[in-house]
Parts: structure tokens; sequence; C-alpha cells
């Protein structure tokens, strides 16, 4: 009798048990990438800090601009709400990179709580267990997208998806004809409303969650209810509409995407056959598909498979009644996982459908090209990140019908569980592989926050209607933090000119502007300047280039070449043998038709590019060169996958001669030295942090550019050094770093 009892207790806890200890497991594996995989889910180059600009300035009680202008993207407010949420945490673990992912994790383990108690719910606790199991191990893409930062990840969805799913499933659980409370209407509403306002893609699952309250229970719609949901749906979108206040410029990217869908069926072929077993990384840091992303994939569609299997079964067992009364008494438990089996596939042929296409790689017009970064390559599955958990639920459910029939097998069972284990064990052994005691606390000496991003938004990406204020963004740039005052005069540089572009006394007002600027500040200034002119005419901007080639002639030419010039002919410099070689056979063969456009339209023609070289000032050739050279090395150093000549080639320096080409390495070795400086400024000063760590977090990034520029050919390096030091010591920075690189290179002068 005892031995009974012991062993009902153990069937009635050891379940539940489990479940804690999964629940544990997540921080644990989660924890472990933090502190010691940081290099798989950081990138200084990441624009995922740009949301704890707002949460330092409200600790600070210090707004710099009006409070919608913080939020980093027209379209989606997600950025935005993760700036309040960041301001506990920040209070609570300082301002380092750290706790911006401590957020991330505490709200993705808020989404794995909600989806446990909604599983089992439905379908029993076994089934939030399997869920639970693969959530805490799941697929390698999936755990370094949830401590990204929701700029790069959009992680701020997915537990607004869930917490609507339950209330949609609590309305479904009243019978046709009782009264539902309206609240239930309300909150549905609301988080509709709101989820739309984080992120556009939430759109797609407003969508897919009104089609299948109108398939499967379209009774419990009245007029009452149907008002009432629309209401509180303006009342959580609100703060979308009131965006539209300081830019047209989220209504004007969805609308472009709306009207730009394609019905290519290749697309499609790419978005299932291709995009989702790679989105899973199995194989990662390869870039290759593997063998086990696939087998991940055809388990999920088997699930999906056995799911609609016992819909339709369970349907045609019903022998009497109208289609409609059918479908009306499917139970909550099957209606649960046809929710879940469709909802992704429902989601990749919408991307499929639009303009919004998950490519090799991306090109930004003004920006420069996203190749194929090691540590970001997750960075193009941010569209996706909400469907994986609806991946695990499929998968949850599917194994749980199919080990609910009587008739079944005892050792088809034991497959089934057997399988799933595979994936889990197999996913917490490739996470664990991915700690490097190099890693180790890292992420404490980066900074959650990120100013320049700021500038950049508030000057170049609000400027639809070329109606910004000039005054405020010069307000906005004399009271930033002294390290990041060159990003913002290069952004005012930039609103000066849009400012001024309809003005009848532009010149007059555009030599006004430049008396205010600070000597030391002149050069960002013009590179503003020049960044402008990527997004107007040429007639338009000679007015300023003209009093600006006079006045600062060898400030300007080098912009000329580095922002303009290289930018415009950004084609002629990607080194597309390499950038090809990176690329995995079969996903060439996906993107074969991507890949040929993209090198017809960049590839581009040398002869242009020196005809419009030669036709400037003979005596600034070298200054343009130079320039040009900047870009390259800039770009080198920027892209994660640190191979020389990858993605702009430095070879291309070789086409000039004499001076000519000693002014491109030259040049290179600026660019170096510009985005080394880019990643240093990501660093937590040391006002926030310790010297020791800051000292040795500046030679984390300087490593990181000397180990590159090592492998610059001997016939150039001289020149390229040179470069590298001149823009060193060109840098106003703070007495940590000048003592720091006047040490460096006393050091390298000694050695030679």
């Amino acid at each position: 009798m005892g031995n009974q009892k012991k062993a009902a207790q153990f069937t009635q806890y050891f379940p539940l048990a489990l479940l804690i200890l999964l629940l544990l497991f997540y921080f644990i594996q989660r924890g472990g990438l933090l502190i010691y995989g940081v290099s798989h889910i950081f990138h200084p180059a990441f624009d995922e800090t740009a949301s704890g600009v707002l949460t330092c300035d409200l600790l600070d009680g210090n707004l710099r601009a009006p409070l919608f202008e913080y939020q980093y993207e027209h379209r989606s407010g997600d950025s935005l709400f993760e700036s309040f949420m960041l301001v506990p945490i920040f209070m609570l673990f300082g301002r380092s990179l750290f706790s911006l992912k401590i957020f991330c994790m505490l709200w993705i383990f808020l989404a794995l709580i909600m989806w446990c108690s909604f599983l089992k719910k439905y379908n029993g606790l076994w089934a939030a267990i399997i869920f639970a199991g693969l959530f805490a191990f799941p697929p390698v893409t999936f755990s370094r997208l949830n401590l990204v930062g929701t700029i790069a990840s959009h992680h701020a969805i997915i537990p607004v998806m869930i917490a609507q799913l339950i209330i949609l499933f609590k309305i479904f659980e009243y019978p046709a004809g009782e009264k539902i409370p309206l609240r239930l209407w309300a909150c549905l509403g609301l988080l509709a409303g709101f989820g739309a306002f984080m992120f556009y893609t939430y759109i797609i699952f407003n969508v897919f969650c009104t089609a299948f309250l109108l398939v499967f229970r379209l009774s419990r719609l009245t007029l009452c209810r149907i008002f009432c949901f629309f209401g509180f749906f303006v009342i959580g979108f609100i703060p979308w509409i009131t965006r539209l206040v300081y830019s047209k410029g989220g209504r004007d990217y969805l609308t472009g995407i709306l009207l730009s869908g394609s019905t290519n069926i290749w697309n499609f072929v790419q978005s299932f056959f291709f995009t989702v077993p790679h989105s899973f990384g199995y194989n990662y840091p390869l870039r290759s598909i593997g063998p086990v992303s696939i087998a991940f994939w055809v388990l999920i569609l088997l699930c999906i498979c056995t799911i609609l299997k016992y819909a339709l079964v369970t349907w045609k067992s019903f022998l009497y009644g109208s289609t409609r009364s059918k479908i009306e008494h499917i139970p909550l438990a099957l209606l649960q996982g046809i929710f879940v089996a469709l909802f992704p596939v429902f989601l990749m042929a919408c991307i499929s459908l639009s303009s919004k296409q998950i490519n090799p790689f991306e090109y930004w017009p003004g920006v420069g090209l996203f190749a194929a970064f090691k540590e970001s390559d997750m960075y193009p599955y941010r569209w996706i990140h909400a469907a994986y958990p609806f991946y695990f639920a499929a998968i949850a459910v599917g194994v749980i019908l199919f080990m609910r029939r009587p008739d079944r097998k005892k050792l088809l069972k034991a497959a089934a569980v057997g399988i799933v284990l595979f994936f889990i064990i197999y996913s917490s052994i490739k996470s664990f592989g991915l700690y490097a005691k190099n890693d180790r606390a890292k992420i404490f000496g980066y900074k959650a926050y990120n100013y320049e991003r700021l500038a950049n938004r508030l000057n170049r990406f609000n400027l639809e209607s070329f109606n910004s204020d000039y005054t405020q963004s010069k307000t906005i740039a004399l009271h930033y933090p002294d390290e990041i005052k060159p990003e913002a005069y290069r952004c005012l540089g930039m609103m000066a000119v849009f400012s001024l572009l309809y003005d009848p006394q532009k010149e007059k007002k555009f030599q006004s502007y430049l008396l205010e600027v600070p000597k030391n500040y002149m050069p960002d200034f013009i590179y503003g300047t020049v960044l402008a002119a990527q997004n107007i005419t040429p007639k338009a901007f000679q007015p300023f280039m003209n009093f600006l080639a006079g006045k600062y002639p060898a400030i300007f030419f080098t912009n000329w070449g580095y922002r303009y010039l290289a930018q415009k002919y950004y084609g002629i410099f990607i080194n597309y043998e390499m950038l090809l070689n990176h690329i995995p056979p079969a996903e060439k063969w996906y993107f074969k038709t991507f890949l040929n456009d993209f090198e017809k339209e960049f590839r581009g023609s040398d002869e242009s590019f020196f005809n419009e070289l030669y036709s400037m000032r003979e005596s600034h050739y070298k200054d343009i060169v130079e320039g040009l050279g900047m870009l390259v090395g800039a770009e080198m150093l920027f892209d994660s996958l640190h191979t020389l000549d990858y993605p702009l080639d430095s070879t291309f320096g070789e086409k000039f001669t004499g001076p000519l080409q000693d002014a491109f390495y030259q040049g290179v070795g600026r660019g170096f030295a510009e985005t080394l400086y880019r990643f240093w400024r990501r660093l937590l000063p040391p006002a926030h942090s310790n010297l020791v760590g800051y000292e040795e977090m500046l030679e984390v990034e300087w490593q990181r550019c000397q180990s590159l520029m090592v492998q610059v050919p001997a016939q150039h390096a001289a020149l390229t050094k040179m470069g590298f030091a001149a823009e060193l010591n060109a840098r106003k920075v703070n007495p940590i770093k000048k003592n720091f690189i006047t040490a460096k290179i006393n050091c390298a002068l000694q050695m030679e």
C-alpha cells in the first residue's frame, strides 16, 4: 500500500518538478551565453543599444529631445517600450550591456511562463514540459536572438503575442450564446493595437487571429463586441499614430511594403525550403544549413501534419449538424494545436509575398553592405523571431496527440520521446560549445546605450519632409557628452544642408552656421554636409560644395571621396569573388536570382567612376583618393568576418599609381582607425566601470583592429600604418585613451 502511495506521489509531482527544473535550465543556458558567449550575441556595430539612450536620460533627469524622437524606428515602437522597461534594470545593475541583455532574458522568460501555462491548460502538463525543454535548449539561433536587444531581434512582441493568444482562447471557452465579459474583448483589442505599435509584423498575427476567430468561433461576434475590440485597439495603437506627428516615415514604410509585394513562387520555395531550416542555426558557426536543422524542420512538419490529421478526423467524427456547427464544436485542445501549427506557415507565406525577403546579405544605400557577419548571422531572422515558440508548441501538441492514441505501439511512443530528447540534448551541447574563456566578463565592458544613434536618428532619418528644426538639433549637439559630440556635429552638418535646401539665402545662412561650429568639430560638420549630398541632386548641393571646396578644401575633398564618391560607386569596391565564396552552394542555388541581380546592379563601371573622379580639381585628387581608401578600411574592420579585402577590396588601390596609390593605402589605415574609434565609443566609460576593466576592453578592440591590419601586404603595410597613426593622433579623446594610444604607437616605433 505504501509503495502504491509513493508511486502515486511520484506520478503526481515528478512532471511538475521536471517543468520547474527546465525553467531553471533556461536561466543556466541563457546566463551562460551572457557571461561566456558574448561574442555570439553581440557586436559593437549592432544598433541594439539605441534603446538605452532614453533610459539614461530618464535616470539623469535630462531629456535631450521630445519623447517620440527617441523612438529608433519610425515604424515600430518596441525600442521605445524597451527604453522604459530598462529603467529599473539600469538602476539595479548599472548601465553596461549586461543590464540590457538581462532585460532581454527576463522578458523572454515571461513569454516562456505564459506559453507553459497556455499549453498546460488545454493539452496538459506534459505538453508544457516538452515546450519548456525545447525553449530552454532551443535551436542556436533562437537562444542567440533572445539575448539581442529589441532593435536587432524584436523580442519585445513575443510575450505580447502569447498574452493576446491566451485572451483569445479565453473567449473561445464561452459557449455560443453565453455572455462574454466585455473586458476580455477590451484586453484583446488593447493587446492587438499595442502589438501593432511595437513592430509591424505583428499585423500578420492580428490578421491570423481575426481569420481564426471568423472561421472557428464566428458566433462569438456581435456588433457591441466588435466596437469594443476596435475602440481599445485604437487606444493601444495611439503611440504609433502619435509618432506620425513627428515623422510620416512609418506610414510611408508600411505603405511601401503593402504596395510592393510579389507573388513569385520562387520566394515561397526559398522561404520554406531554405530560410526556415537555415534559421535554426544548428550548424553554427558554419553558414550552411546542416542535417540537424533539416531534421528539426522535418519534425515540425510531421507534427503539423499530425495536428491537421487529428483535426480532420475529429471533424469527420461529428455525424450530425452543419459544417459551421461541426467547426464550432472542435475541442479547444485541438483548436490550440491548429493555431500553433498554422500560424508559422501563414507568417512565412506573408513574408514570401512581401518585399522584405530574407536574403544572403543586405545592402542599404548610404550605409553599406551587411555581408556575412559571423556574430550577427542571426540578424536577418529578426523578422521571424516570434515564430520559434509556435514551432515548439506545434511539436509539443503534435507529440502529445501522437502519444494519446491507445492503439499506438510503445516502440513508436518511445521513438517520439527519443527524437524530442535528441534535439534538446543536441541543442544543449551546441550551446555549451559556444562558451569561451576569452569572452568571460566582456559583457560588463560595453555600454547599454548609444548616443550616436540618437544623433543619427534625430538628424538623418527624420528628414522625409525636409522640415527638420536646425536650431533644435544644434541645441542637442551642444549638450551632447564630449566623447560623442563629433557624431552630433556630423549629423548637424547634414541638418544644415536640409534645413537650407529651399532657402533663397542658403549661401549666406550656411556661412553663418559654419561660424558657430567650434574649430575642432569642423571636420565632423563637413562630413555631415557631404552625407547630405547622397540624398539630394548634385545641382541642389552645388552651392554648399562651392563654398566648402574654397574655404576648407582638404577636409571637404577627403570627405567627398569617403562619404560620397566611394558610397556612390560602392559596387566597384566589393570583392565579389570573396563574397560569393563565403556563401555555401545550396544558398547560392536558392538565391541565384538575387545574387545575379545584385551583381548586375552594383558591380558598376570603373570608367564612370574614374570619369567623375577626374572631373574634380586635379590638386585635390590625392585628398579624394585618400577618402576612398578610408571607406574600404572602415568597412573591412566593421565586418566581423574579419577578413582582409572583405567585403570591400583594398587591391582596388593598385589601379592608381604614384602619390595617388600612396594616398589610397594611407586612407585604408585611417579607415581602420575610424572604425576602431567607433568600437571604442561602445565601451562603458571609466566613470561607470573600473579603470582596469576599461583599459582591458581598449586592448580587446585594439587587438581586433591589429589582427586585421597585420594581414595587409608588406608593400602597403607601412602606408596603412602611417594613415592609421595619423588618424589616431588627430582624434580628441579622453586622457586614458590618449595615454593608451601614445603607449601603443611608441611601442610600435621601438619595434621598428
